[in-house]
């Protein structure tokens, strides 16, 4: 889920929560939420999903629509688990 602030002049007034839509394939959405899971935002954009952490190195990546690598879900979670802002909750 995606949280908005929303406000009214300069005071916050209430927070709105809106659904990003779904990733097509099944495994990269699981990896899409185990990643928002982790606190990172994921914005959807015309062709991929882009994925940000909070940390001051701003570390991102793309999650396309269509790969054609079959080895992308497990290249893009090892990308994520290699980053020094990943939490690792296990």
């Amino acid at each position: 889920m995606t949280i908005l602030r929303v406000a009214a002049g300069r005071r916050s007034v209430g927070v709105v929560l809106r659904k990003r839509p779904k990733h097509p394939n099944p495994e990269l959405e699981e990896l899409l939420r185990e990643v928002e899971k982790h606190g990172w935002t994921v914005t959807k954009r015309k062709q991929y999903f882009k994925t940000e952490c909070r940390c001051p190195a701003r570390h991102q990546t793309w999650v396309h629509l269509t790969p054609s690598n079959p080895n992308y879900t497990r290249n893009q979670r090892k990308w994520f688990e290699r980053q020094a802002c990943w939490k690792d909750d296990d």
